[in-house]
């Protein structure tokens, strides 16, 4: 299968998986699976496609829609969301209903 068809696919699962979870067509995990696996699948076939235009090859169209996917994915998964960190220790809430507790700071 060609670079151009794959980072065709990759871009149409990547905003396929969450439309499809989104219209409840798929459970929501298969729709973040679909999302992964098209981004990774971006990811790769966008640093095949750079190096195959490094090389004086060009570019394909679905070349450059897997870098372009690629980058919006990385970007995506990299940026720092905005909820608080979770803490270190365990909070009361997390403890098992009945339990005893071992001692009053915990």
């Amino acid at each position: 299968m060609s670079s151009s068809r794959l980072g065709t696919i990759a871009a149409v699962l990547v905003v396929g998986g969450p439309a499809l979870a989104w219209f409840q067509v798929v459970p929501p995990i298969v729709g973040f699976a679909l999302y992964a696996l098209g981004g990774l699948t971006a990811v790769g076939v966008g640093l095949l496609s750079v190096a195959r235009a490094l090389r004086g090859r060009g570019l394909a169209t679905g070349g450059v829609l897997a870098i372009v996917v690629a980058v919006v994915f990385a970007a995506v998964a990299l940026r720092r969301g905005g909820a608080p960190p979770i803490p270190p220790t365990r909070p009361r809430s997390c403890t098992r209903p009945g339990s005893p507790r071992t001692s009053a700071g915990t």
